[in-house]
């Protein structure tokens, strides 16, 4: 079984691809779901991935998409290779793989940024809706 910190090493061999919405091609374009599939994809990690999702994102639908792939945490959990959901406004719309630490890689449209590596600023704490597992992942160290 895939290990949490490959899930998040894999993550972080994603950074500077350009931001693509519904891209899924590393190195060509990702939005933040992209990155979360290809890192899967990297590890072996089977996930059912859909592209039905508009921009900004359905906050339901999201939710759902997330609940076939994963386990919600009971409080958010800023472990490695843990997948963060952040509220963009008052809906939870962009989500992020932890890292290291308090860092996160994702991929953000803002000046056309793309995928990055990025510090849980106090900005982005206040944001945090959730966390989740992936399933498929081992969480041991």
């Amino acid at each position: 079984m895939t290990s949490a910190h490959d899930f998040a090493a894999a993550a972080l061999q994603l950074v500077g691809t350009p931001w693509h919405h519904q891209g899924r091609l590393p190195g060509v374009g990702l939005d933040c779901v992209g990155v979360v599939v290809a890192a899967a994809k990297t590890c072996g990690v089977e996930v059912e991935d859909r592209r039905d999702y508009t921009l900004p994102a359905d906050p339901n639908l999201f939710l759902l998409l997330l609940a076939e792939n994963c386990e919600r945490d009971a409080a958010p959990t800023l472990e490695v290779g843990r997948l963060v959901v952040f509220r963009i406004g008052p809906h939870p719309q962009h989500i992020a793989i932890v890292v290291e630490g308090d860092r996160i890689v994702h991929s953000v449209d803002r000046k056309r940024r793309g995928v990055a590596v990025e510090s849980l600023t106090e900005s982005w704490r206040y944001r945090v809706h959730s966390t989740w597992a992936l399933r498929g992942l081992s969480w041991q160290p």
